[in-house]
């Protein structure tokens, strides 16, 4: 899958520019959007202006994956719940906690407020995840995806099994 960042880091653009930014993103062969949401709406209390913004990227784009950013560390646990209900009812499909360029990153708590508030929605653990462990956890606290830049180390923690010869079993399998 192709994924293409909207609206990054800040989310400031109108429903329409984010909108227009998606449509670009799926004709340059994306298949998924990791989009910020308003923040500044947010923190206003504009649900409508959140909700619009996921509406207009569905209409814009109905068959891409979309993944909205909150920025989960910035707001407090009503603006967070408020912000999951209209992604929600604007037709997104994941929520996400973090930017990575923002305040904190995933945590096993903050992920799992987040899939408590999620219902039906994924949720995608992002912002400062370096190892095998921490990643596990965050899953296991809820996370539907992993978003790292430490792919490659944490892949590397893990056991490799060998295809065995014939008649052997495979070693490091577990």
């Amino acid at each position: 899958a192709v994924a293409a960042a909207i609206a990054f880091p800040s989310g400031g653009a109108a429903p329409e520019a984010k909108a227009l930014e998606a449509a670009a993103a799926a004709r340059d062969g994306a298949s998924e959007l990791d989009l910020v949401a308003n923040l500044g709406a947010i923190r206003a209390g504009a649900w409508e202006v959140v909700e619009a913004e996921a509406r207009a990227v569905r209409a814009a784009c109905p068959g891409l994956l979309t993944k909205w950013i909150v920025e989960q560390d910035a707001l407090d646990a009503e603006e967070l719940r408020r912000a999951v209900d209209a992604i929600a009812a604007g037709g997104g499909d994941f929520v996400k906690n973090a930017t990575g360029t923002g305040p904190g990153g995933a945590t096993v708590a903050g992920i799992r407020a987040l899939r408590a508030l999620a219902g039906t929605l994924g949720v995608k653990a992002s912002g400062g995840i370096r190892a095998r462990d921490q990643a596990l956890a965050l899953l296991g606290a809820g996370a539907d995806r992993i978003g790292t830049s430490a792919t490659a180390a944490i892949l590397g923690t893990l056991d490799r099994v060998r295809e065995p010869a014939p008649g052997r079993a495979a070693e490091g399998a577990r």
